[in-house]
């Protein structure tokens, strides 16, 4: 064991005269309790700050260190780059124990051996600085969940960050990955929700996958893209985050697509549509948010939720996720306690290791509230927003095929499907309720999810331009869908979707 830092102080009760001055006890005291906090909070949370690049000439000929090998205690040349001394620790053991507070150690996240010298990436680590932060939180850990919850995937990803330039910040970035990128077939772009980010499509990335290119995308000001500062206004708000996204399609080169989006996401694709309709060859929406127009307070106070309406009360003034980031390093136990059923929908794939889950959702919301804030200037009530889509129906092309996919126990109003079948008489409109299914339905019940989009994608692809309203406004169970349908089966279904376009089927 290590000694401590801190000398104990025996303090005589017996005689005032060998007794310590209160002030010294006092200083004593509250020194000891910082070394303790410092001690069981480094233990949770490694310091990330700075991104280094080393050259190791004395290991050229031996074995280079890796991300197991550990923290680092380095003295480098500042000029050359060189990794002058280095004295390792094992990954087990980190953070190292508090014996040097005020040294600086190094996390090896990547090394590479080129030409008899051996290059290493690394983040450095300021424990003193440590003992001022709270969130526990850092990129490097958000992106070493996320790719533990992509290595689940069957099929091959690639993962990068997109530069759109200055569109909200002085350089954004908007982190992708994408799978099957050879295929001639029209791509889906996926837009996510709220607090989300690229890795909770993993249920869903491989059977997309299968047919067509995929991307997926960290909105920006989430996930592992930029997080610069967005308007307070909420139509500023939502013209930046659109303008993103055509942006990044800008650098994508991506001609058109099918777009996905699920709630906020949802939100962010309709607005997208109206605004760059040549680009959207069919609009897919998985229970999406702020479409229909907040209800007078007696339907409210009836129809949603008494949880839904505490949080709503609770963080008018607030970010939505705020008690994350005020939980600090107990964030994810925060999420694993409030929101188990969150965890448990990636079991089908994640096995034993959801808990992976509530930690990639932390780091994601732990950081600075970015796109947070954006979707607080956005919204109006917790389930609501300011501008709601319904309102402006009549600015999407009508050409534009629509499908929506609600779960049967989500809090969104799912009223909005109606809605949106009346103002578009002469257009496709297809909306289906998933039994069992909640708000986040391409979770929920995942295979009849990618059912639904696969179905919707090959229409794309067979039927240049639908205009046929078809509303299909019943729920329909796992047991009603063959998720291996045959082909001739799948022609045939397409053949009777193209007799309907001089017919309103409901």
């Amino acid at each position: 064991m290590h000694e401590s830092r801190v000398t104990p102080i025996e303090v005589d009760v017996r005689t005032s005269e060998s007794a310590p001055e209160p002030a010294a006890v006092f200083l004593h005291v509250y020194v000891a309790k910082v070394h303790i906090v410092n001690c069981i909070y480094t233990a949770v949370h490694r310091r990330r700050e700075k991104l280094l690049h080393f050259y190791d000439h004395e290991d050229a000929g031996g074995e280079a260190l890796t991300e197991s090998s550990a923290l680092v205690d380095f003295t480098a040349n500042s000029q050359s780059g060189h990794l002058a001394t280095r004295k390792t620790m094992p990954a087990t053991c980190t953070p190292p124990r508090i014996v040097k507070p005020y040294r600086e150690y190094c996390v090896i996240i990547n090394h590479a051996k080129v030409r008899g010298a051996i290059t290493y990436t690394c983040i450095r680590c300021s424990w003193i600085w440590g003992w001022f932060s709270w969130s526990g939180s850092s990129s490097t850990m958000l992106r070493a969940a996320e790719k533990k919850i992509l290595s689940c995937l069957k099929t091959a990803y690639r993962g990068w960050f997109v530069d759109i330039g200055p569109v909200v910040g002085p350089a954004d970035k908007i982190w992708t990955i994408s799978l099957n990128e050879e295929s001639p077939k029209v791509p889906i772009v996926l837009l996510h929700g709220l607090g989300a980010g690229v890795a909770l499509w993993c249920l869903n990335l491989d059977a997309l996958a299968s047919q067509r290119p995929v991307y997926a995308i960290d909105i920006l000001g989430f996930g592992r893209s930029s997080r610069p500062v967005f308007s307070n206004e909420a139509q500023k708000a939502e013209e930046q985050l659109v303008h993103s996204v055509e942006e990044w399609r800008r650098e994508m080169q991506l001609e058109n697509f099918v777009l996905l989006g699920h709630s906020m996401g949802g939100f962010l694709a309709a607005s997208y549509a109206m605004q760059y309709p040549e680009r959207v060859k069919h609009l897919i929406l998985a229970d999406p948010w702020g479409f229909p127009e907040k209800p007078s307070d007696t339907v409210a106070k009836t129809h949603i939720p008494f949880w839904v309406k505490a949080i709503a009360f609770a963080v008018q003034p607030l970010n939505p996720l705020w008690a994350v980031r005020v939980a600090g390093p107990f964030g994810q136990w925060l999420i694993e306690k409030t929101r188990p059923d969150i965890v448990k929908k990636f079991t089908p794939v994640l096995k034993d290791d959801t808990a992976i889950i509530s930690q990639y959702i932390h780091q994601c919301n732990a950081q600075t509230p970015s796109g947070e804030s954006a979707f607080h200037a956005m919204m109006h009530g917790f389930g609501w927003a300011k501008n709601p889509i319904v309102k402006r129906m009549d600015k999407l092309n009508d050409n534009i095929p629509i499908t929506l996919l609600y779960g049967s126990r989500s809090w969104v109003d799912n009223s909005a499907g109606e809605t949106i079948k009346q103002y578009r008489s002469s257009s496709y409109v297809n909306v289906q309720v998933i039994t069992g299914a909640g708000h986040h339905v391409y979770a929920d019940k995942s295979e009849t999810f990618n059912k639904y989009v696969l179905e919707a994608c090959v229409l794309t692809d067979s039927i240049p331009q639908l205009t046929s309203n078809v509303h299909f406004y019943k729920p329909i169970s796992d047991q009603e869908i063959d998720l291996n349908l045959p082909k001739e089966a799948l022609d045939e279904q397409i053949s009777e979707e193209k007799n309907l376009n001089t017919e309103s089927k409901i």
